[in-house]
């Protein structure tokens, strides 16, 4: 029987804060359940929405895995990080599923967003599968990616909720660590807080240094 393993992350475009990466698993005949219960792109939706699907994934869902990326490693090296993040979400799943009898041929992993080659050959070489697909606004084709990246996004605001109640001036509970304009005006005030991740000011603001 055929399993989907769906990737997605949340908050790698943040100023601040970690992002979290989730693999998250279900048999392929149960991709419409899935969707029903909320298994798609977790930004069209509210957080109150999500809070309130995150049960009934769980009820659907095989296996799941979310990988918090800190803000340390983010710095050392940004792509890295996400490829060693996705990596040991999967493996954590993959494991789980062969300790269940599922066979490797059986599954399929499906990453949001362009391909990238060496996170494929990764896959393939250390973790043993060969069927592995990128696909970009993966969340709203793939039930298992939409699931993923409301359970990644769920619990990344959770840990920027837990992390504003230690630096409450940049509203991290309001703004996730994302780039607004009241985030740029504390920054402005008050400096940058060890949570800050390398960026540096432009013109208009601040921008993520890529």
């Amino acid at each position: 029987m055929k399993v989907i393993v769906g990737v997605d992350e949340s908050g790698t475009g943040a100023w601040a804060g970690p992002y979290t990466v989730t693999a998250l698993a279900c048999y392929e005949k149960d991709a419409s359940l899935l969707r029903s219960a909320g298994g798609r792109d977790s930004k069209s939706m509210t957080d109150i929405r999500r809070r309130g699907s995150m049960a009934a994934i769980s009820e659907i869902a095989l296996f799941a895995k979310t990988t918090v990326v800190s803000v340390e490693e983010i710095d050392q090296s940004k792509h890295a990080a996400w490829r060693s993040a996705i990596l040991r979400s999967v493996a954590y799943v993959l494991e789980c599923l062969l300790d269940h009898g599922i066979e490797k041929s059986s599954v399929e992993i499906v990453i949001d967003g362009l391909l990238d080659v060496k996170t494929e050959r990764k896959i393939n070489k250390e973790l043993g599968i060969s069927s592995v697909r990128f696909l970009t606004s993966a969340e709203d084709q793939v039930p298992a990616v939409g699931a993923a990246s409301v359970v990644a996004k769920t619990t990344r605001n959770n840990l920027m909720a837990l992390l504003h109640q230690e630096y409450p001036v940049y509203r991290w509970v309001e703004n996730k660590g994302y780039g607004t304009k009241q985030h740029a005006a504390a920054i402005e005030r008050y400096g940058r807080s060890p949570q800050h991740r390398n960026v540096k000011v432009a013109a208009l603001g601040w921008k993520e240094d890529l």
